[in-house]
């Protein structure tokens, strides 16, 4: 399996690149432009994470997809501080390996419908998601993907990093609880963790969340 993983640092002087970091999603529409429209078979799966700015670096955006982008369009314009830096990964994993993680994530739960029945199957639909607010529940969060997942945490930092304000057009406003995974996990099923690294982990992946980073610890 092969993916793509982008980095682009933006350019903090320009006012345009200052508003897009403010808006989750304009950000979201200004990376997926790089991707094929529905009409050319779409964007395929694209997975992002902002990195705020440090002392010694820009903020950046994270962004990994199983296509090839085409930056070529947003690298014209004044957003970004330098090219896009682009390289393939092609993961090897096996069973035992111990590695670094990266996860933003929004931790959910879905709470039980409770009257609206689903035609087909007739069980009651889910209800809303709730925000998992506790850190055991955002631990057992995570440890219950892990087992689905293909992977065991071992030493994890929960880091709560706030909210995150989306405002969709014309008036739609949602926020999401962003909290940050990192640590050590074991690998327990190297297939289903190849999955999980495409796919991502979690709700609400398009505005930033759900990017697996993996490293040799």
């Amino acid at each position: 399996m092969n993916l793509y993983l982008s980095r682009l640092t933006f350019n903090t002087r320009d006012v345009a690149a200052r508003n897009i970091l403010g808006d989750w999603y304009g950000l979201h529409r200004l990376l997926w432009s790089a991707f094929p429209d529905a009409e050319r078979g779409g964007a395929g799966r694209v997975l992002f994470r902002v990195d705020a700015a440090t002392s010694n670096c820009l903020p950046r955006a994270v962004v990994q997809s199983d296509l090839e982008p085409n930056w070529e369009e947003i690298e014209q314009r004044s957003l970004l501080r330098e090219r896009v830096s682009l390289r393939v990964l092609s993961p090897q994993l096996a069973e035992g390996d111990r590695l670094r993680f990266l996860l933003r994530a929004n931790p959910t739960r879905r709470e039980p419908g409770r009257h609206a029945i689903h035609p087909e199957t007739g069980k009651p639909k889910d209800g809303p998601r709730r925000a998992l607010l506790r850190e055991d529940e955002q631990r057992e969060w995570l440890d219950r993907h892990g087992r689905a997942g293909g992977f065991r945490p071992l030493d994890v930092q929960v880091n709560d990093r706030g909210v995150i304000d989306v405002r969709k057009p014309p008036s739609v406003r949602i926020r999401y609880a962003c909290i940050d995974f990192e640590g050590i996990i074991e690998v327990t099923d190297p297939d289903a963790l190849l999955v999980t690294l495409r796919n991502g982990i979690g709700s609400a992946k398009g505005f930033g969340f759900g990017l697996l980073s993996l490293a040799r610890a």
